[in-house]
This record gives C-alpha cells, sequence and structure tokens, in this order.
C-alpha cells in the first residue's frame, strides 16, 4: 500500500508542478502593446478631438496589429469613445481623419503600401454623440467611394447627384427606402 500511496503523491506533485509551469509561461507570451503610430485631427468649431492610433501588441501566438479612431471632448472629464476599429497584417496601415463640418468626421483607410498587407474595418458606430462618422475604404474606392452603414444596407449610391437623398433615386422614387425611412425624409 505504501507504494500506491507514494505514486499517488509523485504523479500529483508532477502534475501540480506542470501546471504551475504552464501558468508561467501562458503569462509570458503576453506583452504590453506598442503604440506604432498615432494622430488627431481637432473639430472645426474646437469642441472635439478625433484620435487614432495604431497598436502591435501580443507574443506568441497571440500577434495582433489595430488601429483605433477616438472621439473626444476638448474639454472635460470624459474618456474617449472608440467610434472605429480597424486590424490590419503590418504594424501601421493609411488612415487619413477630415472634418467635413463639425459635427461630420469621415476617415479614410486602406491598407500599407507593402505586398500582401489589408486593412478591415471591424467595428464603425455611424453617430457618437450628434458627430456622424463615416469611412471611404481606398481599396475599393474605385466602386464605392465613401459610404456610411445606412448607406450599406440601402445599397449602392453610384449615379446619385449630391442633394439626392440616401436611398432615392434621380427620378426622386424610395421604392427602396424601407418606408419608416421614406417617411423620415419626407
Amino acid at each position: 500500500m505504501k507504494i500506491g500511496a507514494s505514486s499517488r503523491s509523485a504523479a500529483q506533485t508532477a502534475m501540480s508542478r506542470l501546471i504551475l509551469l504552464v501558468c508561467v509561461l501562458m503569462s509570458g507570451c503576453r506583452e504590453a502593446p506598442t503604440t506604432t503610430w498615432s494622430a488627431q485631427a481637432r473639430s472645426p468649431d474646437g469642441i472635439w478631438l478625433a484620435i487614432a492610433r495604431s497598436e502591435q501588441g501580443g507574443g506568441i501566438g497571440g500577434a495582433y496589429d489595430v488601429t483605433t479612431v477616438s472621439l473626444q471632448r476638448v474639454k472635460g472629464p470624459q474618456p474617449p469613445a472608440q467610434v472605429l476599429l480597424f486590424s490590419h497584417e503590418y504594424a501601421t496601415m493609411n488612415l487619413k481623419m477630415e472634418w467635413l463640418t463639425p459635427t461630420h468626421l469621415n476617415v479614410t483607410y486602406g491598407p500599407s503600401a507593402r505586398p500582401g498587407d489589408h486593412a478591415d474595418l471591424n467595428f464603425q458606430a455611424i453617430k457618437c454623440a450628434g458627430i456622424e462618422i463615416s469611412v471611404t475604404d481606398l481599396s475599393s474606392r474605385t466602386n464605392s467611394g465613401t459610404r456610411t452603414n445606412s448607406e450599406d444596407k440601402l445599397g449602392d449610391r453610384r449615379g446619385q447627384t449630391r442633394g439626392q437623398t440616401r436611398g432615392q433615386d434621380k427620378l426622386g422614387d424610395r421604392r427602396d427606402v424601407p418606408r419608416f425611412l421614406a417617411s423620415k425624409n419626407r
């Protein structure tokens, strides 16, 4: 009986050491993210600040490259609110922030010039605190141009003139717009 008890004790000790080793190794795989690029753009009225930041982080098997765009009031204690999240292959991507009006931020983005790079829009808030956020994807600009989430749902804007309402064709017909949207635009 002593032999069985000592075998069980040795197995438990070995298992405990193995679990401890795995925990130590796993905790070492996570590095603090490193900021690889950042930029800011102040709104025309000076109330808002758009902040873009690219980060590279992770470790063995968990590396990542992301860029976020956040909005923050210039005055006040509120933390920035994330409005866009991109993932990409390399440490940086092409990104330009432009305020079209004090309440409309347009972000133009695309992959870096490195071969095989891509830039994917993973999260987009279309409005935050009264600020409309639109995006222009440089990799598909030849076909679609600037789009917002609501335009993606309503279809392509090609063929519309600047003054037309979303979902309205050249004849002023609103066939492709759900009734609740059409009634709001009249």
